[in-house]
């Protein structure tokens, strides 16, 4: 976001800034979708290319990769979150008749400076959840909420949301507006942004399951890199 402290324009753009942001945390994050006025104000804002370029660079040097993966999906994977009675149930489990389901988490935070600085470095998950900005059309507008957010000294992160579908055997994820948490699939953002995953079969088809999912990772990044 383009913003020059000389301008005489500067004061009165950072208290539309303020008033902005009061309506924005005052609204919860299941009534925040694409379409909100909340949301479709930050539109007409101007991206500053050379400062997201310098919180992409700043980004890249904090997430080391290993294996194909940034040391924070690495973390996700090895530690992710059980909800309800989701350590129990394997990718052929029946819905569970005795229990509610649709169980919440927020599983890690990010921005999109991280995704696309981890992306560059070569993580194949940060690269999905980038690409899947992408596809939504909503990486612009979450850099743009990110950069009122950051320039008001606000807190400017996003965060990844982990929902069971109901209580079978898979799982929604989708990406948070910066600074809000939306804990249901079928509201507010998680409306246009939510994928689901599965639990992989044991031993004998593991293998070949992980090998497809890098390789549609791998295509991807392949497509956010040309």
């Amino acid at each position: 976001m383009t913003n020059d402290l000389d301008s005489p324009t500067h004061d009165e753009q950072g208290n539309d800034f303020k008033r902005w942001y009061q309506e924005y945390t005052a609204v919860d994050g299941h009534a925040l979708n694409k379409d909100s006025p909340l949301i479709r104000v930050v539109n007409s804002d101007e991206l500053d290319a050379d400062f997201i370029e310098q919180q992409i660079l700043e980004s890249t040097s904090r997430l080391p990769i290993t294996k194909g993966f940034c040391i924070k999906c690495q973390d996700l994977f090895d530690n992710w979150p059980t909800l309800g009675r989701s350590s129990l149930r394997e990718h052929d489990s029946e819905p569970d008749r005795d229990e509610e389901g649709w169980e919440h988490a927020v599983a890690r935070s990010c921005s999109t400076y991280e995704l696309e600085g981890a992306t560059r470095a070569g993580c194949r998950f940060c690269t999905f959840l980038l690409q899947s900005l992408k596809d939504s059309q909503l990486l612009e507008t979450f850099r743009k909420i990110e950069a009122r957010l950051y320039h008001l000294d606000k807190n400017a992160t996003s965060s990844l949301s982990v929902q069971n579908w109901g209580t079978g055997p898979r799982q929604l994820l989708w990406l948070n507006l910066p600074g809000k948490v939306c804990e249901g699939c079928n509201q507010g953002i998680a409306l246009h942004i939510n994928f689901d995953s599965c639990f992989l079969p044991a031993l004998g088809t593991l293998y070949r399951c992980i090998t497809n999912v890098l390789s549609i990772l791998l295509t991807l990044e392949s497509r956010l890199l040309r």
